[in-house]
């Protein structure tokens, strides 16, 4: 547990992407300082409707702004407007999807899973592509990975983009960038 009190990259907003039902959202209005909002994109309107569900009933519906839309689009146009950025997207490679546990793929869409046939990687390239640019200098990026395959793939990816000192998954085992699952 850390104190996120302490973390207000200039009282920037913070941006979860594929928020789902929002928890990653709601987490962070709760334990960031209140002069920082959170806002949330989701391209699933089912997800967004249970997400705004829980937003309102966790009292934070003042803090969390709901955007519908894929990924880094309905923000594109922010560059250096977020002081963090979270998102826990769909990582699990096409292949080994048949091999879940029933119990998560009866109370998890597919779409919410499956991260394509690339090793599972089709959306978290995606968000390495976009998420960068809208960081201010300074901005912290969470993303949770399948494992040290694809969050040392990330962090070659981001080290090459705008993060040179960034350590991958085997120099340290808790990045302050990629999180493993």
């Amino acid at each position: 547990h850390s104190d996120m009190s302490e973390i207000d990259s200039p009282k920037l907003p913070w941006l979860d992407l594929g928020t789902g039902s929002g928890a990653l959202a709601i987490g962070l209005a709760l334990h960031l300082p209140v002069s920082i909002s959170v806002w949330s994109v989701e391209e699933s309107e089912v997800a967004l409707q249970y997400a705004r569900e829980n937003v309102k009933r966790c009292k934070v519906e003042d803090r969390v702004k709901m955007l519908q839309g894929s990924w880094v689009e309905p923000v594109s146009d922010m560059e250096g407007m977020f002081g963090g950025i979270v998102s826990n997207p769909p990582y699990i490679p096409e292949d080994e999807m048949p091999h879940l546990q029933r119990e998560v793929l009866w109370h998890e869409p597919k779409q919410a899973l499956s991260g394509g046939s690339e090793g599972g990687m089709r959306d978290l390239l995606h968000i390495v592509a976009g998420a960068p640019k809208l960081l201010a200098p300074g901005g912290f990026l969470g993303l949770e990975t399948g494992g040290p395959e694809q969050s040392n793939k990330l962090a070659k990816i981001l080290r090459e983009q705008r993060w040179p000192r960034m350590p991958s998954a085997s120099q340290s085992s808790a990045s302050p960038l990629v999180f493993e699952s």
